[in-house]
């Protein structure tokens, strides 16, 4: 399909669906470049390029829903994927509240589209070495890590006569590295933007390492309530689930804990949380949603109220509420995530620390419960004992395990130094600062 525009692939989709029985149609096609420098033990490894179609594939027969989502320059691939979402809507329970896909008629915001070529092999080789210099500069003596650069076109078309091509499309660069003094005491360092003077390796590099060498003294500690401070990594990772659970679908489908809370007070008034698909220096901006609504920005959570949530058509109609322009094809989602801040440095926040912990990455965040919000996650790389606001130690094997909903209420401050996060533990880009959170529950083993 190498050589068909967006606007054959979008109309091929639409016809081939509906001649097998389509009621409602929407897809969501994306045409692709994507390049990566990889590299490990000081060295660059590997530089890796792809071209390719990504299409997902919404479909209704009836009231019955199904989907699909391929990856792929073939077009038998894309008829197969056709195939696979009526097949799935035919054997599917009927959704009989079904109200239909966004019927069209509001005006979009200007379009951004980025000309620049960010995929230049010798500017990621550069990054490349510019990261893992920065990280050794530091005293690191292991450094790996990637560069990931893309280019993108976008299409959305519905049976509802919705045709969009965004060309010339979006861009993103994203460094992530991770530096090593011994093998389990280490730092890891991002750097996110939309094109290349957005992004400085070398900051990444240098963040890494200096998280790897705050401390190599290990100390034990116990089992119990800390307070802590997550750096940006961390928190990201926390709030990509909490607006997850934000999804109109999950509390449609009652997996939620904020069901029937709208207007309710459900975290910290230190918290404010928005949805922002328009930010242009996001490598999630978007002008419409995979429906073809009209995206726009709004506070989800204020002062840690719950204004809304994320809303598709069908979800905007079934909770009476207005359409907030999330669609994705599966279910509403967030596109740019904002964390406003507050006036206090991280440091500020580790200092007003009699005993706690600094968290300065996570990942494996698991969910024992959605309903009820309870939850646990691993810190990855070095994460701090703090005693009387001196970090004295990296504290090893712990296990995050409690309430996401309860620790979003004991927030006791939001620092300033807000980061675009994004990386494979952050899907969504995220904007956030540190935060304070006290009584944590941390478990060691």
């Amino acid at each position: 399909m190498p050589e068909l525009r967006l606007e054959d692939v979008g109309k091929f989709i639409l016809d081939e669906a509906k001649s097998l029985g389509a009621t409602d149609v929407a897809a969501v096609v994306h045409k692709i470049k994507e390049a990566q420098v990889r590299f490990s033990r000081n060295n660059i490894d590997i530089m890796k390029f792809w071209e390719y179609y990504h299409a997902v594939i919404f479909v209704t027969v009836g009231k019955r829903v199904g989907y699909s989502e391929i990856r792929s320059n073939k077009q038998e691939d894309l008829r197969q994927a056709i195939l696979n979402a009526i097949s799935l809507a035919k054997v599917s329970e009927e959704r009989k509240d079904f109200e239909g896909l966004y019927p069209g008629g509001n005006e979009y915001s200007q379009y951004k589209g980025i000309s620049e070529n960010v995929i230049d092999p010798e500017k990621m080789a550069d990054a490349a070495v510019a990261t893992i210099n920065a990280a050794l500069n530091t005293g690191a003596k292991r450094v790996a890590g990637v560069v990931y650069a893309s280019s993108y076109e976008r299409g959305v078309f519905t049976s509802n006569g919705i045709e969009i091509v965004r060309s010339p499309g979006r861009t993103s660069v994203e460094i992530s590295t991770r530096a090593f003094y011994e093998p389990e005491i280490s730092g890891h360092g991002i750097s996110v933007g939309v094109r290349w003077k957005d992004v400085n390796p070398e900051r990444a590099g240098k963040e890494a390492g200096e998280i790897a060498l705050t401390s190599t003294n290990i100390v034990k500690i116990d089992s119990k309530t800390y307070d802590v401070v997550f750096y940006p990594m961390a928190i990201g990772n926390l709030l990509n689930y909490l607006a997850m659970l934000l999804s109109g679908f999950y509390v449609y489908v009652k997996m939620s804990p904020f069901t029937g809370r709208l207007g309710e007070e459900i975290a910290s008034q230190e918290f404010t949380l928005i949805d922002n698909p328009l930010r242009e220096d996001s490598v999630g901006f978007v002008t419409e949603d995979d429906e073809g609504c009209p995206t726009r920005k709004k506070t989800l959570i204020e002062k840690g109220t719950l204004k809304t949530y994320l809303l598709n058509y069908w979800l905007s109609k079934h909770f009476n509420l207005e359409n907030t322009g999330n669609a994705g094809i599966i279910f509403p989602r967030p596109f740019t995530l904002e964390v406003v801040p507050g006036i206090s440095s991280r440091d500020t926040l580790i200092s007003d620390i009699k005993e706690g912990i600094v968290v300065t990455n996570t990942w494996y965040t698991r969910f024992q419960n959605y309903y009820t919000g309870d939850f646990s996650t691993v810190p990855r790389d070095n994460a701090f004992y703090v005693k009387n606001g001196e970090i004295v130690g990296v504290a090893r094997n712990l296990r995050i395990s409690d309430n996401l909903i309860l620790m979003f209420s004991r927030i006791k401050a939001v620092a300033n130094d807000v980061d675009q996060v994004r990386w494979w533990e952050v899907q969504v880009p995220t904007y956030t600062p540190s935060i304070l959170i006290e009584n944590t529950k941390i478990t060691t083993h």
